[in-house]
C-alpha cells in the first residue's frame, strides 16, 4: 500500500533556525557565506516535505515565515480565512482477474479531495470507458462499477497558444518557436479530470481510475487539486505504462478492483494569511506589494516566500527615510485549493480586507524561481532533467511604469529563455485574480514537476538551479527598489 509523503520533521534546533536566519544585509545573490538566503530558507521549506493546505507541514512552513519577517522588524499579521482540510493517508489498487489472480497494480496518485473511502475500500467490477465523454456511456450500466478512463493531453503548442502578447524576450530575438510546450501537458488543455469524474458519478459508478497520458515518473505523485472541482467521488491515477497494463488484463476478460483512498479531513479548518509590513517614509502613497501562496508540492511550488524575505531582508537593511512607499509581503493561505474553496488575494483583498487592499499601489507576483528544465520525450516514454534552466515568464499589465522600469533592469542582465509578456491568457499563478485590480507584474515558470508531491528535501537539488535562482531574486530586489521609488503607476 502506498502512503501519505507528507510525514516529514521540520529541523528544530535553534541552531538550525539561527543560522537560517544569520544576518546578511547585502544583496541577496551576494550575501556572505556559502549559501544566499533564498536558498537556506528553500531548504528549510523543503525539508518540510509537501505543504497540503493546511496541514502540519503547511503550518509550520506559515510559523517560519511570519517569524523570519519579524525577526527582520517587518510589521506582521495574520488573518485566519476558512478551508477545507483534506489530506490523503494511504492508497492502492488491486485488481482480480477472472481466475481469481490478485495483481497489484502502482498507482501513480490520487484525485485530491476526492471522496475517501474506509480502510477495506471499494470492490467492484473495473469497465472501460475510455475518454470518458457522455457518448462513452451510451448503452452502459456502469452503476456500482469502478470506471476506467483516459485523462488525454494536447500535442504540440506553440507559445502562442501559452503566453499573453510579447512585449521582449531575452536574449533579444529570442526564436520562441523552440520554446514549443511539447513535453510541458499540466499546461493545460485536454480532457478536464473534474469532467471525467463528474460524469462517472453521474451514471451512477462507485470511483473511479484515471489514466495520465504521460511516462511514469511525469504521472507519479501529481496533485492538482486548483485545477480540478470538487467531486466527492474516490478516484486514483495512472501512469500511460500501468494504465495499458490494466487493460491488458481487461482483455482477457472480466476484471474486478478494490480501490483504497484514505485521508484525514477538516471541514471546518481554518488556515492564516500572513501580511508583513515594512513601512517606507511616506514620501508616496500605496505600496508595493509582493504577493505569493504558502502551500506547496515542492521546493519549487512554492519558493517564492524564500524569496520575498530575501527581498525584505535587503530592504529591512535600508533607512525608512530611503524607502519612499511601503513594502507588503503578503503570503497567501491556500492556492492549491479548487476556487470555489480557497480565499484568493483578490476575495482576501477586495472582501476581507480592504483597508490593505486599498493601500496597494501595485502587485509584484514571485512563484518558481531557479527552474530547471524538465520535459516529457515526444513519444511520452521518458521524462526527465534536460539540463538547461527552465523557460520562465515574466507577465504585467499594459501599463507604461511597470513596462519601462522592467526592461531596464532587464537590459542589465542575461537571462536565457525568458518571455515578458502582456497578461498570460492561461496562467498568471497567485496573482490571476488580482491582475485587473491593480497594476500588477507577475514571475512564474510552469510544468509537471511544479505540480509533484516530493518527500523533502532532494526536491531542492534536483529541481532548483540555484545560480539562477539568486540571479533572479537579485533582479527581482532591484525591480522592488526601482517600484517603491516609482512617484505613480
Amino acid at each position: 500500500m502506498q502512503t501519505s509523503t507528507t510525514k516529514r520533521a521540520f529541523l528544530k534546533s535553534a541552531a538550525a533556525v539561527a543560522a537560517m536566519q544569520g544576518a546578511f544585509l547585502r544583496s541577496p545573490a551576494l550575501a556572505a557565506g556559502p549559501m544566499s538566503d533564498a536558498e537556506k530558507w528553500t531548504h528549510a521549506m523543503a525539508a518540510l516535505g509537501p505543504r497540503i493546505t493546511c496541514g502540519p507541514a503547511h503550518r509550520k512552513w506559515i510559523n517560519f515565515l511570519a517569524d523570519t519577517a519579524s525577526s527582520l522588524k517587518l510589521e506582521v499579521t495574520r488573518y485566519p480565512v476558512p478551508v477545507r482540510y483534506w489530506e490523503a493517508t494511504a492508497w492502492s489498487l488491486d485488481v482480480t482477474d477472472g481466475a481469481g489472480k490478485v495483481t497489484e497494480i502502482p498507482v501513480a496518485s490520487y484525485v485530491p479531495y476526492a471522496g475517501e473511502t474506509s480502510a477495506e475500500g471499494i470492490t467492484a467490477a473495473l469497465t472501460d470507458l475510455g475518454v470518458g465523454a457522455a457518448d462513452n456511456y451510451t448503452g452502459k450500466d456502469v452503476a456500482g462499477k469502478i470506471v476506467l478512463v483516459d485523462k488525454i493531453f494536447p500535442g504540440d503548442r506553440s507559445t502562442k497558444d501559452y503566453i499573453g502578447p510579447l512585449i521582449a524576450t531575452y536574449p533579444p530575438g529570442l526564436d520562441t518557436s523552440r520554446l514549443s510546450l511539447v513535453g510541458r501537458p499540466a499546461s493545460g488543455g485536454g480532457n478536464n479530470i473534474s469532467a471525467l469524474i463528474a460524469m462517472a458519478k453521474q451514471h451512477g459508478a462507485a470511483a473511479a481510475i484515471v489514466v495520465l497520458d504521460l511516462p511514469p515518473d511525469a504521472a507519479a505523485r501529481q496533485f492538482t487539486p486548483h485545477q480540478q472541482r470538487e467531486i466527492s467521488f474516490p478516484a486514483l491515477s495512472l501512469d500511460r505504462v500501468q494504465g495499458a497494463r490494466l487493460r491488458a488484463l481487461m482483455a482477457a476478460g472480466p476484471v474486478s478492483a478494490k480501490l483504497v483512498l484514505q485521508a484525514k479531513r477538516d471541514d471546518g479548518a481554518m488556515v492564516d494569511y500572513v501580511v508583513a509590513k515594512l513601512p517606507g517614509n511616506g514620501k508616496y502613497k500605496g505600496a508595493v506589494c509582493l504577493l505569493t501562496h504558502t502551500d506547496g508540492q515542492n521546493a519549487i511550488e512554492e519558493n517564492g516566500g524564500p524569496a520575498m524575505l530575501a527581498i525584505a531582508r535587503h530592504f529591512s537593511a535600508i533607512p525608512a527615510a530611503q524607502r519612499d512607499r511601503d513594502l507588503l509581503l503578503i503570503f497567501s493561505a491556500c492556492h492549491m485549493k479548487n476556487l470555489s474553496e480557497q480565499t484568493d488575494p483578490q476575495t482576501f483583498l477586495k472582501r476581507m480586507q480592504p483597508a490593505i487592499g486599498d493601500s496597494i499601489a501595485m502587485i509584484f507576483t514571485i512563484e518558481h524561481l531557479g527552474g530547471k528544465e524538465w520535459l516529457v520525450s515526444p513519444d511520452k516514454s521518458r521524462y526527465a532533467a534536460t539540463g538547461e534552466r527552465d523557460m520562465w515568464i515574466l507577465g504585467m499589465s499594459d501599463n507604461v511604469v511597470l513596462k519601462t522600469i522592467a526592461l531596464e533592469e532587464l537590459k542589465k542582465r542575461n537571462f536565457t529563455k525568458l518571455l515578458v509578456t502582456l497578461p498570460p491568457r492561461n496562467l498568471y499563478g497567485e496573482g490571476t485574480q488580482t491582475k485587473n485590480d491593480y497594476p500588477s507584474v507577475a514571475a512564474f515558470a510552469d510544468g509537471e514537476h511544479l505540480l509533484q508531491l516530493w518527500n523533502d528535501d532532494k526536491s531542492a537539488t534536483d529541481l532548483i538551479d540555484f545560480a539562477f535562482m539568486n540571479q533572479q531574486v537579485a533582479f527581482f530586489t532591484d525591480l522592488t527598489g526601482r517600484y517603491l521609488s516609482a512617484p505613480s503607476f
